[in-house]
């Protein structure tokens, strides 16, 4: 019993040492740790496990698991936050602003200079059909 609990302040004084959160705060940071460590969504360690660990690098091993599940929670909750208020954006696009009959326009002029170029039916047909759509952006507007 006294080999024990002289190895436990041993243990405690390298973990004060290693890591200032022991440091400042020892009984504290250990019984959050402690709770994390035998929860079963935490560690999962059975408590009568985590009563007989000694070694401060395993204790520390879990406290490094213990912040590293914190902070990624955190983060996930973050980006989930950030998710959400880019979906809530408007959606814009790069570029001038298109206004209303641009792309028929657009197609109206391609369309022209095919058939100037090919003098083909279907280029007349193609150039006809764009007229009347640009015709009808323009009544939209």
């Amino acid at each position: 019993m006294q080999q024990n609990s002289q190895r436990a302040d041993i243990e405690i004084s390298k973990l004060k040492e290693s890591h200032p959160d022991f440091q400042k705060d020892f009984e504290g940071t250990y019984q959050r740790l402690g709770q994390w460590v035998t929860d079963p969504n935490g560690g999962g360690i059975p408590l009568n496990e985590w009563n007989e660990t000694y070694d401060h690098r395993r204790i520390l091993m879990a406290y490094d698991a213990m912040k590293a599940r914190e902070q990624n929670a955190g983060a996930m909750n973050q980006a989930s936050q950030v998710r959400a208020t880019v979906a809530s954006l408007p959606q814009v696009r790069s570029g001038p602003r298109i206004e209303a009959g641009e792309n028929e326009r657009e197609r109206y002029a391609a369309a022209i200079n095919d058939m100037q170029r090919l003098d083909s039916v279907r280029s007349i047909a193609r150039a006809l059909q764009a007229r009347e759509d640009l015709a009808n952006a323009n009544r939209r507007e």
